[in-house]
């Protein structure tokens, strides 16, 4: 059981690490380019909400695997907690920071739950994160950060966005193959 939650894990680091650090590099461009420069102001919160993306899949996965593994009542409190968080920072930050408050609270609840979540797995046998299973993803992720850092910003790359999207999709597949042990790994990662 813990080399398949260990898979998963390392699987959503990939695929939605991936979309996070796309949304964090592109999401201002792509505001402007889909709702024009009156919707500026929001590129910076859909850059800060990009972070989501990574963290509430692993949430998810965790919060998942924990209450499988019969622990709902402490899940359930978990998000309580959170959600109580999310009420007293929102009081502070929105008024401070308006949007981006209200997006950097939501990050940082969704933050708040991972790390209880994780440190609750961790207490389990059959739910420790390996970092084993996870270096490979880190290592990739850095390598997609350097791609999508050359893109930025989106405007001069419109004529030519097709090999720049191949490039990308290739990389996500080579990302893929990694994570599953068949390019540079000597061991199955997600089939194991």
């Amino acid at each position: 059981a813990n080399s398949t939650f260990n898979s998963i894990v390392a699987l959503h680091l990939i695929i939605f690490g991936t979309m996070t650090i796309g949304g964090i590099y592109l999401g201002h461009d792509i505001i402007v380019l889909v709702y024009g420069q009156e919707f500026e102001a929001a590129g910076l919160v859909f850059q800060i909400l990009a972070l989501l993306i990574l963290i509430a899949s692993i949430t998810n996965v965790t919060g998942h695997a924990l209450e499988a593994a019969g622990e709902q009542k402490k899940v359930m409190g978990i998000a309580m907690r959170a959600t109580g968080a999310n009420f007293l920072m929102n009081l502070f930050l929105i008024p401070m920071l308006g949007m981006i408050g209200a997006a950097i609270t939501t990050v940082l609840t969704e933050l708040l739950t991972i790390i209880i979540q994780v440190r609750m797995a961790r207490k389990r046998d059959d739910l420790k994160i390996r970092m084993s299973y996870l270096v490979p993803g880190f290592v990739y992720l850095a390598v997609i950060a350097v791609l999508f850092a050359g893109l930025s910003p989106l405007e001069k790359y419109l004529e030519s966005l097709m090999p720049a999207i191949i490039a990308l999709t290739l990389s996500i597949f080579a990302g893929m193959l990694v994570a599953v042990g068949l390019l540079f790994c000597s061991r199955r990662y997600v089939l194991a």
